[in-house]
Parts: structure tokens; C-alpha cells; sequence
């Protein structure tokens, strides 16, 4: 199985820092991702198209961004840009608002020991489940042998692990909600997390905080 973007350490590395940098990022994507047709294949991305997609780092950094009452900058005229892609579809900007708490990027290193842990297990090689995907920086980075299957509920990180990885299945659902197919040899990812009060799903109550 070989996946058309593979992470090196380098390319890692290159993430921005510090959150104006971050959103700086994530607005460039955005405003990218307006301007692309509906459907595009990963073949007809140009590679400064990939570095910007690749760039993208979650709606974590975003806070600011989204916020109307923060009216300094450089955050204001972020919002002004960002909001042209927003403007699309009244969903897209509920989803980030919702994401923005617990949505941060996972850092290379914990991606690699989580692939190296489920390989050093001993395990076959083959589907391998990732609850909250996001754009698909674990699906990038893993072993030859494994297909991951992702689930993303926010549709903005969706469309873009399906940009990034087209040979992946990626499903844009809640993962309570998605039926999957049964058969995985493992699962893998670094699900958001926060102070955040769950309300109990199914009336199944799991815990107390996400």
C-alpha cells in the first residue's frame, strides 16, 4: 500500500509555530480551499497547492480567529479572510467553532511511536481504524501493508485528509454515527481531548470528560 503523501521527519518539522503562524497557515488553506473546484483529484494538485494543505494545523490555533470580540490584529483581518470561505456554507463555520477547543495538531514524534508500538505488537498488516483523522497526518505517515480507514467529523479537515491521501477511506461523520466495517487490526490516532463535559450518547454514559 502506498500512500502518495508520506511524512518524513523533515517535512514534519516544517509545521509552523506559534499560534499567529499557525492561523496564518490555516487561513492560507482555507483560502485554497475555496478556490478549488468541488472535485479535484490529488494528480492535479500543484506541489505549493500540497505544501499549503500540508501546512494546515487544526482549528486549535484558530480561537482567536474565530472569535468576534478579539478586533486586534493580526486576528481581525485573519477573521475578514477566513470568513470568505465560510461564506460558502453556514456548516463549515459551525463545525470549526465546535473543533476549536480540542482540535490541535499531533506532533511527528507520537505519531511514529504509535505506528512503531502497533508494529512491534506483531501486527498483520491490514485495515487499521483512526477515530478523528483530521487531514490525515497519521494515514500519511503509515507503515506499508496498512490501509486506514479514517473517520473526521469536521468536513473543512475531511476534504482535506481526502486532498492529501485519495487512496484512503475517509469517512465525514461522527464516529458514534459512522457504520464501519468489521475486520480492522487495529486502531490508531490521537483523538481530541479537553475539559469538555460528554453528554452521554445512546444513554450510555462513558465518562465524565472528553
Amino acid at each position: 500500500y502506498s500512500h502518495p503523501t508520506t511524512y518524513t521527519e523533515d517535512s514534519l518539522n516544517t509545521l509552523p509555530t506559534g499560534d499567529v503562524a499557525r492561523a496564518r497557515a490555516n487561513v492560507a488553506c482555507l483560502s485554497l480551499l475555496a478556490t478549488l473546484p468541488s472535485i479535484v483529484d490529488h494528480s492535479d494538485l500543484t506541489d505549493e497547492q500540497i505544501d499549503t494543505l500540508n501546512s494546515w494545523c487544526w482549528w486549535g490555533p484558530m480561537a482567536k480567529v474565530l472569535d468576534p470580540r478579539e478586533q486586534s490584529e493580526p486576528w481581525a483581518t485573519l477573521r475578514t479572510e477566513a470568513n470568505q470561505y465560510f461564506a460558502r456554507d453556514p456548516k463549515l463555520l459551525d463545525a470549526a467553532e465546535r473543533a476549536t477547543p480540542t482540535a490541535f495538531y499531533t506532533p511527528d514524534w507520537v505519531m511514529a511511536a504509535a505506528w512503531q508500538i502497533i508494529t512491534d505488537f506483531g501486527t498483520p498488516a491490514g485495515p487499521v481504524l483512526e477515530p478523528g483523522c483530521g487531514s490525515g497526518r497519521f494515514i500519511g505517515c503509515a507503515p506499508d501493508g496498512f490501509t486506514v480507514h479514517g473517520v473526521e467529523a469536521d468536513p473543512t479537515s475531511a476534504r482535506i485528509a481526502r486532498l492529501l491521501n485519495p487512496t484512503a477511506t475517509i469517512y465525514e461523520n461522527r464516529l458514534e454515527q459512522q457504520p464501519l466495517p468489521a475486520g480492522y487490526v487495529a486502531a490508531v490516532g490521537n483523538v481530541p481531548y479537553g475539559g469538555i463535559k460528554i453528554t452521554p450518547y445512546g444513554g450510555i454514559k462513558i465518562t465524565d470528560r472528553s
